[in-house]
């Protein structure tokens, strides 16, 4: 059986497994993407099963220089 997260909520399963993937522009950095993750987990009565999980974190994006300079440890 497979269900979307907004027809699920509202209704406790057993077991679930939800599928994170999103779009490559499916906005998995903003609160809705967490929201719709919570609403889905929710749902569960005894097991929630997280496929395809989106790795993320605050850095990810980050840019890093080394302001330091050169000559400086010679």
């Amino acid at each position: 059986w497979s269900i979307t997260v907004h027809k699920s909520v509202g209704t406790l399963f057993n077991n679930i497994i939800i599928n994170a993937t999103k779009s490559e522009n499916g906005g998995v950095n903003n609160a809705n993407y967490f929201r719709w993750l919570y609403s889905g987990i929710t749902t569960a009565k005894s097991g929630a099963y997280v496929a395809n999980p989106i790795e993320f974190n605050p850095f990810m994006d980050c840019l890093y220089e080394d302001s330091i300079g050169e000559g400086l440890y010679e």
